[in-house]
């Protein structure tokens, strides 16, 4: 029979222990991708139409973007019944103002007279704009600054070790010619 080694026993364990560990942490980190959340987005949305309509509506709510009133007159064309001047007399209308209940006197001629009237219209114009188009622009708009930024922030580390290295070349070429020099003497 072999002798038992207590060191290395504890060590396999630790050793699988490690494993153990690295496999967990490795098949646990989270696998929520783009691909997924539109796969159960298109799932609710086929299964549950009306709860997916309200609460995308809640989330982005159209939104007014621009009011526009518009005041506009337009002459509006009426006609308006006038006795017909042309067959009367000065002495038709000189009279006294007398009301007579028996005896109702009628025109013959009315003349329709056109009158022009101006008639005020209000337009009201508002242009709505979907939140969830501007929330994806605003995104879209954050991501490219975002890569902007880190774009700056690797050329200027790259610049800064640039800048290390010349500075090293140029004291290295000035300890060489000091050396140089002297060796020549």
């Amino acid at each position: 029979m072999h002798p038992f080694n207590l060191s290395k026993l504890a060590l396999s364990i630790l050793f699988m222990l490690v494993v153990i560990i690295f496999l967990t942490l490795l098949t646990s980190c989270s696998k929520y991708t783009p691909q997924v959340a539109e796969k159960q987005l298109t799932k609710a949305y086929l299964t549950y139409k009306p709860l997916v309509a309200t609460t995308t509506r809640g989330w982005f709510p159209c939104i007014v973007t621009k009011n526009d009133t518009i005041i506009g007159y337009k002459d509006s064309l009426i006609y308006i019944d006038c006795p017909d001047v042309s067959t009367s007399t000065p002495a038709d209308y000189l009279g006294t103002d007398t009301v007579y209940l028996n005896k109702v006197v009628t025109q013959n001629k009315v003349v329709k007279v056109p009158v022009y009237l101006p008639v005020k219209t209000v337009t009201v114009v508002q242009k709505i704009e979907d939140s969830a188009k501007i929330f994806s622009l605003n995104d879209a708009v954050n991501d490219a600054l975002n890569d902007a930024a880190k774009l700056k922030a690797k050329v200027a580390k790259k610049n800064k070790w640039l800048l290390y290295l010349l500075t090293g070349l140029l004291a290295s070429l000035g300890v060489n010619y000091l050396q140089f020099k002297n060796k020549s003497r």
